[in-house]
């Protein structure tokens, strides 16, 4: 019987003003067309009771506050027959029922309606013994809400639903019970059958059992989400089937799980896709959700998880979120079976960032199954055993494999980011274009497509190939290499090694510093034999002569230091190239030559050719032909200086030049200083000739730019002159014997090399002179031109240097020089006060004849001679004087000269002073 009726009625608590104040009333409202129940002090009870039965009808009960309740000890029926009921529980009230059908119940006869439950607050209790029904009869709809700090415990039975229903369970303090958790024995099971479920904001539920989708095509979604939300189930959570072998309808359950945003689900058995032509997916997601396939041994309980027992099943774990099986992992497990666990995102969608998997073994079963790394990390890590025979697709990110995956017999393609073995796999690994492999670790063999990359090691490491390795063309083997050892990546193969004409190795310095000379990298090596060869591209740079080039031999491929330029190809100078020619001919052991070819630029190479060269003997020949010239001078001053008589001359000379002599383009320029002092001594003899002799000591150094070396030395002289004047031509001529004792010092300074090198060695100098003049008086002033000319041999001694490998020795040596100087002398004489003065200059143009370059003839231990010019002696310079001369007494006089010549490389400058005494 129907019944359409307002009943309420208000409980006030006897013992309220004993706690000071009035609690909530207990409200029972029932509204609309319902049967079988009725308020009676605030409360329910019935044992069959309906709300909103039939279309067109509706029906409520509305219960709050504490002391409000409804047990019903039958079946409640909540918009049945296309009725509309609700129920809400609120405030503390409580709800007992044993059967529950929101909407029509699957027991009961029809189809459709509309039926609600919300359970929700503090101390809001509901409590079912006999299962629960939301929407699963056609064309209904049922939604039952549980929230707000409220407590349901659902004993028996459990919950099933249709595609119409919709569950929510909610919010921080709300506690659901489907099952007992104490008692393993009174199991109750969350079975929706489509529809949604969702569990969010720190809710708690517990259920002995949870199947999403566990029959039929209806899709069923369920969302745990949320910090602080959990539900634990003591034995299974199944997504898409029930049982693993039920095979009854076209599908046999669609359902989907999302735990996300550090949601927490703990199962002791997890799986997606579990009966024949079922289908499952889970998706986990966001830091610190975790979906845990928990141990229980007890209850004889493993800890596994499924992704495609006997279904189709697909797991895509993103975001930071956490799988966890404390067993195994098993994909595509029994034979009709079909499993995807994406890490990231799954295959064909958008990289993502990547979530976890906690497991000792990933199993591949009897189906068919993959594992997908599709992810944005730099550095995920996945050090779970892999077993059986499966897909591995690493499509995006750089996914790094530690476990122990020997007994992986399936395939690993890398169609995208990086894939690093640090463990060992026995897979067939295939990488495509634009791909990476890379990792210390074992695979089973290598397919390297063209546009792949293949990097071995951790910087540096070896990469074993139990099979057979190819590289096709167009693919790179990216090889890194310690400078200064033999320590390299490498692909140690077990089988064969194929490499496709076009194939490339790129090659890397890992560390600082330059490859040594004789460095040699075994870069691949294979048992079974090794064909073809590779393009070599990268940081092939040696030096300046040397680059790494690739070889093989039957079974090995090694990259060298090789030299591919000589040293004379570096060499921009004809010393140079002399230099050069001898370095290279040395050992390549020698450490001069190794220092010299590992120079990093032609002009860090030119630069060493010039410090070895000893350039700088050769040009302190130069020197000493062109100081010959002091002794002509004093000489020749001398006799024109001194009267015609039976008079005696005593006389001295000392003298100071400095010197610049530009290089030639071949050789350096040379700065030189000299200064000494003479002495001399003559008479006449007969009919105005006057001999005389002259001895004296000097000292030179010369000092070449560049740092090229220098040479200084004590020079000792003797020899005779004579001459005089006749009417009006004045004649001198000379000879003179000079001795060099010299000591040179050169320092070589290259990249890992320095020497310092000294030697002690002498030279002789004799030239012959003459100088004729005619004498124009002029009065108080005279005018002479004059003409002169001179021979110089100069003979240096062999020696060896003191030092190191750079030490030369360099040969014995004869050069001469023939010099003509065309030019007018002038003097006067005026007085200053009472003090008489002479005035004297000159101006000419001196030239060499014989176009004189110095050169040296040098060696290495262990070379052949070579020889390096020095700076020419000038061609032409001009040549003058000035000076000022006084008597002291009438036997005594000084004069003070400034000198210099300059030509188109040379500048020299000098002072002379004079003193003599006659008798």
């Amino acid at each position: 019987m129907n019944r359409h009726l307002l009943l309420s009625t208000s409980l006030v608590p006897l013992l309220a003003g004993v706690f000071g104040g009035s609690p909530a009333s207990a409200t029972c409202a029932i509204t609309g067309t319902t049967t079988g129940i009725s308020c009676v002090g605030g409360s329910i009870s019935s044992a069959n009771a309906t709300l909103g039965d039939g279309t067109g009808h509706a029906g409520s009960v509305t219960l709050s506050g504490a002391g409000a309740a409804w047990t019903d000890t039958g079946e409640v029926s909540v918009g049945r027959g296309g009725g509309v009921g609700s129920i809400s529980v609120s405030n503390g009230a409580s709800l007992t029922t044993r059967r529950l059908a929101l909407s029509t119940g699957s027991w009961e006869p029809g189809s459709g309606g509309q039926g609600s439950l919300v359970v929700t607050g503090p101390q809001t209790v509901w409590t079912n013994t006999g299962g629960v029904d939301i929407a699963r009869t056609a064309g209904s709809t049922g939604s039952l809400t549980i929230s707000n700090g409220a407590t349901a415990y659902i004993r028996d039975t459990g919950i099933y639903t249709g595609a119409g229903a919709e569950i929510t369970i909610k919010d921080a303090g709300t506690h659901v019970e489907i099952g007992d958790p104490t008692n393993w024995n009174a199991g109750a099971w969350m079975s929706p059958g489509g529809g949604t479920i969702n569990v969010l904001n720190g809710a708690y539920l517990y259920a002995s059992g949870i199947y999403v989708g566990p029959g039929g095509s209806d899709l069923t979604t369920m969302t745990i989400a949320g910090k602080g939300t959990v539900v634990d189930t003591d034995q299974r959570i199944y997504v898409g089937g029930q049982n693993g072998v039920r095979d009854v309808d076209p599908m046999n359950g669609n359902g989907v799980l999302n735990v996300t945003d550090g949601a927490v689900v703990t199962s002791g058995t997890v799986g997606a896709g579990m009966d024949p032509h079922s289908q499952g997916q889970i998706n986990l997601s966001g830091s610190g959700s975790r979906l845990w396939a928990k141990a229980n041994p007890a209850q004889g309980i493993l800890g596994n998880f499924y992704v495609g027992y006997n279904g189709s099943g697909t797991v895509v774990v993103s975001n930071g979120g956490e799988i966890r099986a404390d067993n195994e992992v098993r994909i595509g497990y029994a034979s009709d079976g079909q499993g995807v666990l994406a890490v990231g995102a799954a295959s064909g969608s958008v990289a993502a960032a990547p979530g976890k998997i906690t497991a000792p073994r990933i199993v591949f079963g009897d189906g068919l199954g993959q594992l997908v790394f599709n992810h944005t990390s730099s550095n995920y890590t996945l050090a779970s055993d892999i077993v059986g025979s499966g897909a591995i697709k690493a499509i995006a990110g750089t996914t790094i494999l530690t476990g122990d995956s020997s007994r992986f017999t399936g395939t690993v393609d890398v169609t995208g980011g990086i894939l690093t073995m640090s463990g060992v796999i026995a897979a067939t690994m295939t990488v495509q274009n634009g791909a990476v492999l890379s990792g210390s670790g074992t695979v089973g063999s290598v397919d390297a497509q063209a546009g792949s990359t293949i990097a071995p090691g951790n910087s540096p490491g070896t990469l074993t190939v139990s099979g057979n390795y190819h590289q096709a063309s167009g693919s790179i083997y990216q090889a890194e290499l310690v400078p200064g050892s033999t320590v390299s990546d490498r692909v140690a193969v077990g089988g064969t090694a194929t490499i496709d004409n076009g194939a490339i190795l790129n090659v890397s310095r890992y560390g600082a510093g330059p490859y040594a000379l004789d460095a040699r990298y075994t870069v691949l090596s294979a048992t079974g034999g090794v064909s073809g060869g590779y393009t070599l591209t990268g940081d092939t740079f040696v030096s300046t002569f040397y680059m790494l080039v690739a070889s093989s031999d039957p079974t090995h491929v090694y990259v060298s230091a090789a030299q591919t330029r000589g040293f004379t190809d570096a060499a921009g100078t004809t010393n140079q190239r002399a230099a050069a020619s001898r370095l290279q001919s040395l050992a390549s052991s020698n450490s001069l030559r190794s220092a010299v070819a590992m120079s990093s630029t032609d002009g860090a190479a030119r630069a060493a050719f010039d410090q070895v060269s000893g350039e700088a003997y050769a040009s302190a020949k130069t020197a000493l032909l062109d100081d010959s010239r002091f002794v002509r001078e004093a000489t020749t001053q001398q006799l024109l200086s001194v009267r015609s008589g039976p008079d005696t001359s005593v006389w001295t000379r000392g003298y100071g030049s400095w010197a610049k002599a530009d290089g030639d383009g071949n050789a350096t320029g040379v700065r030189r200083n000299t200064g000494g002092i003479l002495f001399g001594a003559d008479g006449e003899v007969f009919n105005a000739l006057r001999l005389g002799v002259v001895g004296g000591h000097g000292y030179t150094s010369i000092s070449l730019d560049g740092g090229r070396g220098s040479v200084s030395g004590d020079t000792y002289s003797i020899g005779a002159y004579g001459g005089g004047n006749w009417n009006a031509v004045a004649l001198s001529l000379g000879v003179n014997h000079a001795w060099h004792d010299l000591t040179s010092s050169r320092n070589v300074a290259l990249a890992g090399f320095a020497d310092r090198l000294v030697a002690d060695y002498n030279a002789r100098t004799t030239q012959v002179y003459g100088d004729v003049g005619y004498n124009i008086e002029l009065g108080r002033a005279a005018l002479q031109p004059f003409a002169g000319v001179a021979y110089v041999n100069l003979n240096s001694s062999g020696f060896v240097e003191k030092g190191g490998a750079a030490a030369l020795t360099s040969a014995s040596d004869t050069i001469d020089a023939t010099f003509t100087t065309l030019g007018l002398r002038a003097k006067g004489t005026f007085e200053v006060g009472a003090v008489a003065l002479t005035a004297n200059g000159m101006v000419g143009w001196r030239h060499t004849l014989n176009h004189v370059t110095p050169t040296a003839t040098n060696a290495f231990a262990g070379s052949s001679a070579f020889t390096v010019s020095g700076v020419p002696l000038a061609q032409d310079v001009a040549v003058f004087e000035a000076g000022l001369g006084s008597a002291l007494t009438p036997t005594a006089a000084i004069s003070v000269n400034y000198s210099g010549q300059v030509g188109n490389s040379i500048c020299d400058q000098g002072v002379r002073a004079n003193l003599r005494v006659t008798f």
